[in-house]
């Protein structure tokens, strides 16, 4: 593991906690005990598929996929005979 990558901890909506690599974005460890994470995060190789993904501008994929969503849905609402 490159000592650059940094993880962001966060709590889970199952009352543990996560740790997210901010290098790739891969969830590298869900544990209830946040003294897990230092032995998860020692571990952690980051995979170049998600370097490359997390390298690029997903957000706007994301927004066009969801608009995409919401237009296919309009449509298929406006074709249903009432």
């Amino acid at each position: 593991m490159s000592s650059d990558v940094k993880f962001h901890h966060r709590q889970n909506n199952f009352g543990g906690h996560d740790s997210i690599c901010t290098a790739c974005l891969v969830t590298v460890a869900c544990v209830e005990d946040e003294s897990e994470f230092a032995y998860r995060e020692s571990q952690h190789v980051c995979d170049s598929i998600n370097l490359y993904w997390a390298s690029q501008d997903r957000l706007s994929v994301l927004v066009a996929d969801e608009e995409a969503a919401a237009h296919s849905l309009s449509a298929v609402k406006l074709s249903r005979p009432s």
